[in-house]
């Protein structure tokens, strides 16, 4: 059993650690944040930010772009990469590979010394289990490349495939004619041009195999890959920003008849339509891939749910505004969160331009047609941020190894003379869809806590209690010190038998040794207690 990170547990001490590996420095240990009017569907009043990652140049903007790696070096826990971005220098820029695992610590794992600032995440294109990295790279002030660099143990600086003449983004790599091999969608110039679909088969050259014509300005300004019409083959979506007044965004569904001709639109009178272009995976629960669009100054934003049925009304709008109405403003940067609480259903992540808050929109059945976020952080509640909170957000995946997805946010901190840091949060277990006990419902006479069994033990006891009332209840085992083991449940119960087990773990999910430990029941105001014995 794990603990709950239901419970304000207290803000830990951070300590700051220069870190001697390439001038970087981060935090050690943890700290509980307390969000901001959290709503009842996220069953939390605390977020943990495990771990702060620091730059070492001032204003140099470590972690501009934050790009999950998953698990590269094989130790159940994923990974990312930090790239920088240095005001008044020409890249290439150095980014930084961490690892995830149970106590992350600061220093890079490894350093990739001849980077760009602007890599993303573009799937498995060579089909070996890992997530590959692409971006655009600058050969002269008149040409630039696109880069794939291959991810998992073999992720390094040197590109492995090299399509030349591209000033472009990509979206991910799917199977969009159903052949049975991932076709990458490249955008040729974000100012407008052709959007380009390479076929990454085992000869991966570099001539596309499908060409989307430029048919107006900035084509190919995002791009967007899923199943979004739910008959079973993914589908591209391309944005295009009409500077002056509007935007849209083209669908193009896959298959064996995939092709460059449009087969949807969506249009909105706003410029700003379609600059985020984002897969939410089943946000609503209903079996079928959604897509978030950025609206603008004219238009709300949010998720338009995927399909058989597919059209152009917005059907949950995403509110980065605190009250009162849509806010009509898009989010500095928004991305898909993974699984945050743990319930199954994907979360989205979104920060505020102008306020510079984190909010976190928790995905399921119950989802509306106007959501505030369930979560807000703000730059108040973070010890050390100070300005630029959520330039870049992004879920990590499970970066502390405990089964939960995790998220991540760019800050500046004033007080480490403006370096740059990306902050890690961990995500946390749904108190709706987490078993940490049995209940029978009944209405005994009092409190009782029952004795352990079996005792001695190893590795796992059984613990059963009763209450006769609905109460606040904690159960919590103590070492002989009588110092905290781990907290098995901190919550409201009902009346009831209860049954609930311990591992033999702590709160960070170590084994502890052989010896005797103390399980004690604080409900209603009392409190019992009784000692177990755990012999290996």
């Amino acid at each position: 059993m794990s603990c709950l990170r239901r419970r304000r547990v207290g803000a830990l001490v951070s300590s700051w650690l220069l870190c001697a590996v390439v001038g970087l420095a981060g935090s050690v240990g943890a700290d509980w944040i307390s969000p901001i009017y959290p709503t009842d569907r996220a069953g939390i009043d605390s977020v943990e930010r495990l771990i702060v990652l620091s730059g070492s140049i001032p204003m140099g903007w470590f972690g501009k772009e934050i790009v999950p790696l998953g698990d590269i070096n094989g130790d159940g826990c994923t990974d990312i990469l930090l790239s920088t971005w240095i005001q008044n220098s020409l890249p290439p820029w150095p980014a930084h590979v961490f690892y995830g695992g149970r106590n992350p610590d600061s220093i890079a794992d490894l350093i990739l010394p001849n980077f760009e600032a602007r890599p993303g995440a573009i799937g498995d294109v060579n089909g070996d289990g890992y997530t590959d990295i692409g971006m655009y790279w600058w050969i002269s002030s008149t040409q630039t490349n696109y880069n794939l660099y291959f991810g998992g143990p073999v992720l390094d600086d040197e590109p492995d495939l090299v399509i030349p003449n591209m000033f472009s983004f990509a979206g991910q790599a799917a199977d969009f004619d159903g052949d049975g091999i991932l076709d990458l969608p490249v955008s040729s110039d974000v100012n407008g041009g052709p959007v380009n679909v390479y076929r990454i088969d085992s000869e991966r050259d570099t001539i596309p195999e499908y060409v989307i014509p430029d048919t107006t300005e900035s084509l190919g300004f995002k791009l967007a890959s899923g199943d979004f019409n739910g008959d079973g083959h993914s589908d591209l979506a391309i944005s295009s920003r009409l500077y002056r007044d509007s935007g849209w965004v083209r669908f193009y569904w896959g298959g064996p008849d995939f092709d460059t001709v449009a087969d949807y639109e969506i249009w909105r009178p706003s410029s700003d339509f379609g600059i985020h272009l984002v897969p939410v995976g089943d946000y609503n629960a209903d079996g079928y891939e959604d897509i978030y669009i950025a609206g603008g100054t004219n238009d709300p934003y949010g998720v338009y749910f995927g399909g058989p049925y597919f059209d152009d009304k917005l059907d949950v709008i995403i509110d980065i505004a605190r009250s009162g109405g849509y806010s009509h403003i898009s989010p500095q940067c928004v991305a898909s969160a993974g699984d945050v609480n743990n319930d199954t259903h994907p979360d989205i992540i979104a920060s505020d331009p102008l306020t510079r808050e984190l909010h976190l929109f928790l995905g399921g059945p119950d989802v509306d047609s106007f959501m505030y976020a369930d979560v807000f952080i703000t730059e108040g509640v973070l010890p050390g941020v100070e300005y630029l909170l959520g330039f870049e957000v992004t879920g990590i995946g499970d970066f502390n190894g405990d089964g939960i997805d995790d998220f991540a946010a760019f800050s500046l901190p004033s007080r480490n003379n403006w370096c740059a840091e990306v902050n890690i949060f961990a995500g946390w277990q749904d108190p709706a869809t987490e078993v940490l006990y049995e209940h029978e419902p009944s209405f005994p006479d009092g409190v009782h806590l029952s004795h352990n069994y079996p005792n001695p033990f190893n590795p796992l006891t059984t613990i059963e209690f009763d209450l006769p009332r609905r109460s606040f209840t904690t159960l919590t085992v103590y070492n002989i010190l009588g110092e905290e083991v781990v907290r098995l449940i901190s919550t409201v119960l009902s009346p009831g038998h209860y049954r609930t087990f311990w591992d033999g773990c702590n709160a960070s999910g170590k084994p502890v040794s052989s010896g005797v430990y103390i399980y004690s029941l604080g409900s209603g105001g009392s409190i019992h207690s009784r000692k177990m014995l755990l012999l290996k």
